[in-house]
């Protein structure tokens, strides 16, 4: 793995842990936010592996399609793409806990496929 890799690889890990923290004291907004952000910075990671650069972009499906990510990836990001705005905002649609779960296997998804090509 590329050098510059590894600290968005170690953030977006950071980061599933501070998600599943929010998630089990039922702070489904917040951590569906980190889900996408654990989504993010593994696909960015694969970009300066595979591209030797990152988009300063937030939204996951032109990430993962950056990256040639395969079909169920970047099904995955477009679900994960939308709580990046949505959670930031108070006006923002309910966030449930079937919602979360389903954010937490995508999120996870992601980042397994990303660490499979950063071997």
């Amino acid at each position: 793995m590329k050098e510059d890799a590894r600290p968005w690889l170690a953030e977006a890990e950071e980061n599933l842990l501070t998600a599943k923290l929010l998630y089990e004291n039922d702070r489904f907004k917040d951590a569906s936010f980190y889900f996408q952000q654990v989504a993010e910075k593994a696909l960015k990671a694969v970009q300066i592996e595979k591209l030797s650069r990152f988009d300063r972009v937030h939204d996951l499906v032109s990430l993962a399609q950056s990256i040639h990510a395969p079909r169920e990836i970047v099904g995955f990001c477009a679900d994960l793409t939308e709580y990046y705005v949505d959670t930031r905002y108070p006006v923002t649609k309910t966030v449930t806990e079937n919602d979360v779960k389903d954010l937490l296997e995508k999120c996870e998804g992601v980042l397994e496929w990303a660490k499979s090509n950063l071997k």
